[in-house]
């Protein structure tokens, strides 16, 4: 029993419902493309807090093959939402790091390059 299975062009129009939620319109012309919105990248996030910095929090973590863990992403990230405009988020990583981390919200990284695990 072969059926054709009928592809659907993920590139066809949508619109973008109040809630974040992509509503595909059938038979419809309307509505934006999602193609237009990739092609043009990823849009840039502004800065978590300008400063003076009365406080901080530190986020201690190690990094595997140059990169931050997933645990680490997401330590940063509690970090970053819990900490109030006078406090900033400082992260120490134990080895080299080449992550973007001012992208997950980090306002001073400390990256240990030297380090050994063992």
């Amino acid at each position: 029993m072969n059926t054709q299975i009928r592809r659907i062009d993920p590139r066809r129009p949508a619109v973008i419902t109040p809630a974040g939620l992509r509503r595909i319109i059938l038979g419809s012309s309307e509505g934006e493309r999602l193609a237009a919105h990739t092609a043009h990248g990823p849009a840039v996030k502004p800065v978590r807090s300008q400063g003076p910095f009365t406080r901080c929090t530190l986020v201690v973590t190690h990094a595997e093959r140059g990169a931050l863990t997933d645990g680490a992403r997401q330590a940063i990230a509690a970090a970053a939402i819990l900490a109030t405009a006078d406090t900033e988020v400082v992260v120490a990583v134990l080895g080299a790091c080449g992550d973007d981390a001012a992208a997950l919200g980090v306002d001073k990284l400390l990256v240990l390059d030297s380090f050994n695990p063992s």
